[in-house]
């Protein structure tokens, strides 16, 4: 198991510990009463360093430890005036205390740097029968570490709240049962719920706008919680989010996991991605759509249709072509001008795609030529649906300020036969009797016969 390390909090609280912290100096004070031998004994078995001096600054006793402390040895102390062998200028405060707890008996400490290192000192009077301070013993408590690691931390964590709070990126944190612990700035914003109204919330819950996103990801918190493992640790996915409002837009999640002390927790960057798939529509409309009439280019239609006859071949479906062309669409184009025949081209294709089905194909195969594929349609159907849309386009009528532009259609049909299996060939006998109308006086529907 990974061994965690101390929070800021926890170290401020040791820290909190060792001032708050007493050392049993009443077991020296006692020793020293009784025989100052026992006392120095006492005194030097000590690892805190220690220093017993007289009210006039002569030490009596100090040990190991506080001698290195100065960077000196016991006997430049023992017998000497403490003040003379350490020319500090926090003397004039160390004599101060001194004359505070002789005058009034008690304990005093604080905090000094020495030597660069940063010392609680715990200062004790010894007090004989008479009641009159006979020493004061000295404690030196090395704090240095502590608080440097404390601030190393705080200064860790007051960059990352900075890089968390500058990131555009929604960034949270979660626990083992998926309950938030960390929420910056970019997820208020992202989100709508405030960090006061996120924190202690089940994320899930919270944010996940899909109901089986939600039960599955209450699943995988069980096994999450074991060993932080999980399918979207270390991967990139994309689901639907909801705001505070309950709009539901896309976001795309990484999560990484890691554990502290034996729990396991889980952070996850979360981008808004509305604008790229509004974006990737876009490119993808513009690949498989025609951009004039905004329905099936001519390459995607025909993989559609090929794709769809394949299948009615293989369950012997029936299913039938529509090869569709505008009349007189050059006269059009001469008489009014292009942007008029692209008009007309456009109310073809609304028309079309008003009526059709959810399962037809409809595309412009080019100029002013469409194709429909009607899957499971018979020819009784199809020359139905032919007819109705011929009758259609004919009452349309479209008003410029040129003059009045009628517009029809003739429409040519075929279908798949024992014969004919390929989407050449229907489309060929389509295109022949879409011919075959057109000679007959146009505005009119030819199904293709052998």
């Amino acid at each position: 198991m990974n061994e965690s390390k101390p929070t800021y909090e926890e170290l401020e609280a040791e820290l909190k510990l060792l001032k708050q912290e007493c050392l049993d100096h009443k077991l020296i004070e006692r020793a020293y009463l009784d025989s100052e031998e026992i006392g120095n004994a006492l005194l030097n078995a000590s690892d805190e360093p220690i220093i017993l001096i007289k009210p006039d600054g002569m030490v009596i006793s100090i040990n190991s430890s506080a001698a290195s402390v100065f960077e000196k040895t016991k006997r430049d102390f023992i017998g000497k005036n403490y003040f003379e062998v350490i020319p500090d200028s926090s003397n004039s405060s160390l004599k101060k205390q001194i004359e505070i707890i002789v005058e009034t008996p008690q304990t005093i400490t604080y905090e000094e740097t020495i030597n660069s290192k940063i010392f609680k000192i715990s200062m004790y009077p010894i007090i004989d029968n008479t009641k009159t301070v006979k020493y004061v013993a000295i404690f030196k408590q090395d704090l240095t570490n502590i608080i440097g690691a404390m601030k190393s931390l705080q200064e860790s964590e007051e960059k990352i709240r900075a890089m968390s709070e500058a990131s555009h990126d929604a960034l949270v944190m979660i626990n083992s049962e998926g309950k938030i612990t960390f929420w910056n700035p970019a997820a208020e914003k992202m989100f709508g719920f405030s960090s006061s109204e996120a924190i202690g919330t089940e994320v899930h819950s919270l944010i996940a706008a899909d109901e089986n996103d939600i039960k599955n990801a209450h699943k995988g918190l069980k096994h999450f919680a074991k060993n932080g493992e999980g399918k979207a640790i270390g991967n990139i996915l994309e689901f639907n989010a909801k705001k505070k409002d309950g709009f539901i837009f896309p976001i795309e999640r990484s999560v990484a996991s890691f554990q502290h002390g034996k729990e396991w927790y889980a952070i996850a960057s979360m981008r808004d991605i509305t604008e790229r798939k509004i974006a990737e529509e876009k490119l993808y409309n513009m690949a498989i759509r025609d951009p004039l009439t905004n329905i099936y280019n001519r390459r995607y239609f025909l993989k559609l249709s090929k794709k769809e006859l394949e299948r009615c071949r293989r369950y012997r479906h029936p299913i039938s072509f529509l090869m569709i062309d505008a009349d007189n669409f050059k006269q059009v184009n001469d008489n009014f001008g292009h942007e008029t025949g692209d008009v007309v081209l456009k109310i073809i294709a609304d028309i079309a795609s008003s009526t059709l089905r959810e399962s037809d194909i409809f595309g412009r195969i080019g100029g002013e030529e469409f194709g429909l594929l009607l899957p499971e349609a018979n020819i009784e159907t199809a020359l139905d649906v032919a007819e109705r849309f011929r009758q259609t386009i004919e009452k349309n009528v479209l008003a410029t300020g040129d003059g009045i532009v009628k517009t029809t259609v003739s429409v040519g049909i075929s279908c798949l036969d024992e014969e004919h299996q390929s989407l050449e060939d229907v489309m060929k006998h389509a295109d022949i009797a879409l011919y075959a109308a057109k000679g007959k006086g146009k505005n009119r529907v030819e199904i293709f016969t052998n």
